[in-house]
């Protein structure tokens, strides 16, 4: 028998993000993200999600990056059975001081649509992306997000208000510069970047199995 691991990607809405991830024994339906509502919270935005997609009662659920504070949402309105957030945040103390600065600043406000889908300094500033390949994944990802999205999750990011610490299997890089390692996870990736779920995902997958065997 095949568990179900429900997965919620990151900003970009990249459907391609799990592709390579293929963990022995394990099934991954990748959700769907709605469009959001004008100015609405990631705690709103989230329960309308969850009310969508009728979960069965237990079910697991893994969450990358901006999809690891989806899920610790919907962990506040049904508790999974197991909870993993890759390369992620699960309260708001956790956010690093150059996104703080970005909310001060309103950049995410302030910059057009067309420079949202490309790299550019601010990006490169706040993602602090400094290796060639981690480069080129981040400009495929821009050219191909959907910007009112990314700009409405920068905003719901910055808002986002959480004390709750979740119950979670928490999976980190340990170079990410995005959301910074602090040593508080249970499965370190060893000079892993934010991008592990594509560029180490046969790790990935075997911290998944290890989890799901009967």
């Amino acid at each position: 028998m095949a568990f179900t691991i429900y997965c919620l990607g990151g900003l970009f809405k990249d459907d391609q993000i799990f592709q390579n991830l293929h963990p022995e024994g394990v099934e991954l339906v990748h959700i769907k993200y709605n469009t959001p509502l004008k100015d609405e919270s990631l705690s709103h935005y989230s329960k309308r999600l969850f009310e969508k997609l009728q979960l069965p009662e237990k079910y697991q659920l893994l969450g990358v990056s901006f999809g690891g504070m989806i899920a610790t949402e919907f962990s506040k309105i049904r508790t999974p059975e197991k909870l993993y957030l890759v390369s992620s945040v699960s309260q708001t103390t956790e956010i690093p001081l150059k996104f703080k600065i970005a909310l001060f600043l309103r950049l995410h406000k302030i910059i057009p649509n067309a420079i949202v889908r490309h790299e550019n300094f601010i990006s490169r500033c706040i993602a602090g992306i400094k290796k060639k390949n981690d480069q080129e994944r981040m400009t495929r990802l821009l050219s191909n997000a959907d910007a009112e999205f990314l700009k409405w999750g920068l905003d719901s990011f910055f808002r986002w208000k959480n004390t709750l610490i979740p119950k979670a299997i928490r999976i980190h890089g340990t170079k990410d510069r995005i959301f910074p390692y602090t040593g508080n996870v249970d499965h370190p990736i060893q000079d892993g970047s934010h991008f592990i779920m594509t560029n180490r995902s046969d790790e990935i997958a075997k911290i998944l199995s290890s989890h799901n065997r009967h």
